[in-house]
């Protein structure tokens, strides 16, 4: 042992040598991602309003815990950053930016890859989205796996969404792309949504089991911290 390290008014007391041990505070750098698309806010807003209260939570709880923390919020590009900061008093410049956010109504794409050029060195990566883009986004986690030493992603989504309540025949028209396609309301069409929402967590969960990477997927309808609390026990 140093002797530098000996604790000489605890050993006199105690007449047997103590000496002090010292640990290393262990803190990194993330970065926040939250998906700015036209997909967050159709059909309501109750989507968008959830994940900005998720990104909220995680910039406080990261700040809290001594990380440097970045904001991004992605669309078709960078809308919106909120560059690396520590400590509590970085979390205003945070919530300053996501209250100032808003997301296009219609036309405003997903692409999650354009916030890989913006993580540099050793740092981990949180993403919030609906993952609802070409090939679930998939392409675009692998590309912020390969520079993020961690990668969390939470899908938010609202089962009331997959339901159509008109009585006639409608058009369904994609707020990202443009496209359309009729569609007959009903208890088919809503199963068939159902399907292909489960298809979609099915590729996700499949993906980041052999990506190493953490995910999970959040229910508007339940509380916010359960969804963030059930995700990190999962992460471990």
């Amino acid at each position: 042992d140093e002797v530098r390290h000996i604790d000489w008014r605890l050993t006199a007391r105690l007449q047997r040598p103590i000496v002090r041990q010292f640990e290393a505070e262990t803190s990194g750098d993330w970065f926040l991602m939250l998906d700015a698309s036209s997909s967050m806010v159709a059909g309501g807003a109750a989507r968008w309003h959830a994940a900005v209260m998720a990104t909220s939570a995680m910039a406080y709880a990261l700040l809290e815990l001594g990380h440097r923390v970045a904001l991004v919020a992605f669309a078709a590009e960078v809308l919106a950053e909120c560059p690396p900061g520590r400590g509590t008093s970085h979390y205003p410049a945070m919530a300053r930016m996501l209250r100032a956010l808003a997301p296009a109504e219609h036309g405003a794409t997903s692409n999650l890859a354009a916030c890989a050029r913006r993580i540099r060195g050793t740092a981990s990566g949180f993403v919030v989205s609906d993952f609802l883009g070409p090939a679930d986004l998939r392409p675009d986690l692998a590309a912020l796996r390969e520079r993020c030493v961690l990668l969390h992603a939470l899908l938010v989504h609202d089962p009331r969404e997959l339901r159509l309540d008109a009585p006639d025949a409608v058009e369904l028209y994609d707020v990202e792309t443009g496209h359309s396609a009729a569609c007959d309301p009903g208890a088919a069409a809503t199963q068939a949504a159902g399907v292909a929402h489960a298809a979609v967590l099915q590729r996700l969960r499949r993906f980041a089991a052999l990506s190493g990477l953490a995910f999970s997927a959040w229910d508007v309808a339940r509380p916010w911290q359960r969804a963030l609390i059930d995700h990190l026990a999962g992460a471990r």
